[in-house]
């Protein structure tokens, strides 16, 4: 199973319910609750709950590769924002001088 799409937000109550700890509270925690459970019905041993495991970094490494795409929009904006700005300061301080000139004449 490829993953498609993040898995619905757990409330703050079904994290604490299910005590997962707050660095883990983000987009994939609905993973991570059967995960874990699978991790302790097993007893961590490395060889099971692959599966499991696989979606849930699957998911997380999605959840990063959207993040950085949300800065990477941010970013350009910003930079859109200050490249007008520059733009508008350029044009002013361009009439200001014609307009010098034009007086010195």
């Amino acid at each position: 199973m490829a993953f498609t799409e993040f898995p619905p937000l757990l409330s703050h109550e079904e994290m604490k319910k299910h005590k997962i700890p707050l660095g883990y509270r983000d987009r994939c925690a609905a993973l991570l609750v059967p995960l874990n459970k699978c991790r302790i019905e097993n007893y961590y041993l490395p060889w099971k709950c692959t599966h499991e495991r696989h979606i849930y970094e699957e998911c997380q490494y999605f959840d990063f590769l959207r993040r950085v795409k949300q800065l990477d929009e941010k970013k350009a904006e910003l930079r859109t924002e200050r490249d007008i700005k520059i733009n508008a300061e350029r044009e002013a301080a361009r009439e200001a001088r014609e307009a010098a000139e034009d007086d010195d004449d």
